[in-house]
C-alpha cells in the first residue's frame, strides 16, 4: 500500500512538471519580423487610406516631389524587373511583355499630438501602365544598442487598382515618462505584376526621428 502511494506521488509530480514546462502552457509574445530582433512589439494600425485619379503619372510625380522634398523614393518598373529575371535565367514566356512602373514615397515619423498621442507615418505610391493591383506595407522600428529593432507589428495597406494611393499609419506612443529612442518607419511596395519590392524603404535613406515613446 505504501509503495503504491509512493508511485502515485511520483507520477503526480512528473505530470505537474510536464505541464509547467510544456510550450503550450505559456502565451507567446508577438515578435518582430523580417530580420528584426525577436522582441515584443506594439500593434500598428492603418489609420486611413485614400485613392486618387492620376491622368499623367510623370507630371504628377514631378509635382509631388517638389512639394515633398527629402522623402524617400523607391522606383521599379517592368524594364528592370524583366532584366533581373533574364539574368536569373527565366524564360521569355515568363516575363510579362506589358509595361508598367511604380514609385513608393515615404515621409518622416511624426508625433502631431504629443506623447499622449501616436507615432505616425505616411506613404504614397503611384503606379502606371498594366501594374494590376497595388499595395503597401510597413512597420516602425526603434533604436537599440545593437541597432534598429521592431517597435510595431507589420501592417498591410489597402489593395487597389487605382493609380495613386496614400496611406497613413500609426501606433500609440505610450504616454509621458517613457524612454527616448530614435524611431523610423520602413515600408515596401507591391503590384501584382511583380510582387513586393526587394528592399525596405526608409525616409531620407536612413534617417530616424527621436521621441520619448519607450520600447
Amino acid at each position: 500500500m505504501t509503495s503504491n502511494m509512493g508511485r502515485l506521488a511520483v507520477v503526480a509530480s512528473l505530470a505537474a512538471l510536464a505541464v509547467a514546462s510544456s510550450p503550450t502552457s505559456a502565451i507567446a509574445a508577438p515578435i518582430a519580423t523580417t530580420g528584426d530582433a525577436p522582441v515584443a512589439v506594439k500593434q500598428m494600425s492603418l489609420l486611413r487610406s485614400a485613392t486618387h485619379p492620376v491622368a499623367d503619372a510623370a507630371a504628377f510625380e514631378a509635382q509631388f516631389e517638389s512639394s515633398h522634398r527629402g522623402w524617400s523614393k523607391t522606383s521599379w518598373s517592368s524594364n528592370n524587373v524583366a532584366t533581373s529575371r533574364r539574368a536569373s535565367g527565366a524564360s521569355e514566356t515568363a516575363i510579362s511583355a506589358t509595361g508598367w512602373s511604380c514609385t513608393l514615397y515615404q515621409g518622416p515619423v511624426t508625433m502631431p499630438n504629443g506623447v499622449s498621442g501616436s507615432l505616425r507615418a505616411e506613404t504614397d505610391q503611384i503606379c502606371s501602365g498594366s501594374f494590376g493591383v497595388q499595395q503597401t506595407r510597413g512597420k516602425l522600428q526603434r533604436s537599440s544598442w545593437s541597432g534598429f529593432r521592431g517597435y510595431s507589428s507589420l501592417v498591410y495597406g489597402t489593395q487597389t487598382t487605382s493609380h495613386y494611393i496614400t496611406s497613413y499609419w500609426g501606433v500609440d506612443c505610450g504616454g509621458p515618462n517613457q524612454g527616448k529612442y530614435d524611431y523610423r518607419f520602413i515600408s515596401q511596395g507591391f503590384n501584382s505584376a511583380s510582387g513586393w519590392t526587394t528592399n525596405w524603404s526608409v525616409y531620407g535613406g536612413s534617417q530616424s526621428q527621436r521621441f520619448s515613446c519607450g520600447t
